[in-house]
C-alpha cells in the first residue's frame, strides 16, 4: 500500500466508504499511529470484522471513548478559559 495520502483524501470525499476507512486503518497501523488506526477501524465497522476475522475488541471501542472523552474534557476547560477571558475584559 503505502498511500495513506490518497486514501486519506479518498475518505474525506467518501465518508462512507468502510473499506476506505479499513484501509487507512491499516496504513496508520503500519506508521505506528495506533489512534488513528483505531478510529479508522470504528468507522470500518463490519469490514474491519470481515478482514479480521473477529469482532471489533472492546479496548478499541474503550480507547476510542477515553479519547472522545479527554477531547471533551479539554474542549470544556477551554470555552471555560474564553468565558472568565471575555467577562474579564468586559470589567476591564
Amino acid at each position: 500500500m503505502g498511500d495513506s495520502a490518497y486514501l486519506k483524501k479518498f475518505v474525506e470525499n467518501h465518508p462512507k466508504n468502510k473499506m476506505a476507512w479499513y484501509l487507512l486503518g491499516k496504513e496508520y497501523e503500519a506508521s505506528g499511529q495506533t489512534g488513528k488506526a483505531r478510529y479508522c477501524y470504528i468507522q470500518a465497522g463490519g469490514v474491519y470484522e470481515a478482514f479480521e476475522a473477529s469482532k471489533i475488541p472492546e479496548d478499541l471501542w474503550m480507547g476510542y471513548k477515553a479519547d472522545l472523552l479527554q477531547e471533551t474534557k479539554q474542549r470544556e476547560k477551554h470555552s471555560r478559559f474564553l468565558r472568565k477571558l471575555g467577562i474579564a475584559l468586559l470589567i476591564a
